[in-house]
């Protein structure tokens, strides 16, 4: 199945924006024969490298699903790259054979001075490390891997997370709701994902938050083949 991902490229000077288009994962209902629920189109980093993210499903009726499709639907996160970035984060354990991480969503604001922290939102992933052959009626075929990945205390991620979990939060002066997932309307800024929590005011590398922001954004483009 061919996936067209979305991407904005930020350049802090200019705040340039290079756009595609995004293909909608199956939302509602349970998804048609054949839908390629297995397909993996990514993996962990860090210590969860070996585990993959699915396509998987979301069906908002029974609330069902797993993978990159309820991340998408449910919880309002749209990037491979930074589901893998958030699955290898360093605060981890385990609740019996699901593998668990927490990382921090980062709204940035940069200037001619430097970068510093405007808020900080935990995200947390659940990895299903069995292997089945399906998972709510749907094929898998192998090691589940990523059954969700949320922001902690919210069902949809506040809006500015989307970008801060993806690349693209940047200044933008059109927006909509965020079930329609389009451009939200920001302030000028960046993210950067982080595995400690960071203070609102506290500062970062602006090189740190570029070397991110370039890994990620290939782990994207790589989902898309």
């Amino acid at each position: 199945m061919k996936n067209i991902r979305k991407t904005l490229l930020l350049a802090f000077a200019t705040f340039t924006i290079v756009a595609a288009t995004v293909s909608a994962p199956a939302q509602a209902a349970p998804p048609p024969p054949g839908y390629p629920s297995n397909e993996v189109m990514g993996y962990g980093q860090g210590s969860a490298a070996n585990y993959p993210i699915r396509r998987g499903f979301y069906d908002s009726d029974a609330d069902q699903g797993f993978g990159f499709d309820k991340a998408w639907w449910k919880h309002g996160i749209y990037s491979v790259g930074a589901i893998s970035w958030a699955m290898g984060g360093t605060e981890r354990w385990w609740e019996g054979t699901d593998f668990l991480t927490r990382v921090y969503a980062n709204k940035i604001t940069c200037d001619s001075f430097g970068c510093q922290v405007d808020a900080s939102q935990p995200v947390k992933t659940v990895t299903g490390t069995q292997s089945v052959t399906t998972y709510y009626g749907q094929p898998v075929y192998g090691q589940l891997g990523l059954k969700t990945i949320y922001c902690e205390g919210y069902i949809v991620c506040p809006w500015w997370v989307t970008g801060a979990m993806d690349g693209t939060l940047s200044r933008s002066t059109a927006g909509t709701e965020s079930a329609d997932k389009k451009v939200q309307p920001t302030s000028p800024g960046s993210l950067y994902i982080s595995f400690e929590p960071l203070a609102v005011g506290s500062t970062v590398d602006r090189s740190d938050l570029d070397k991110q922001q370039k890994k990620i954004k290939q782990a994207d483009l790589s989902a898309t083949k």
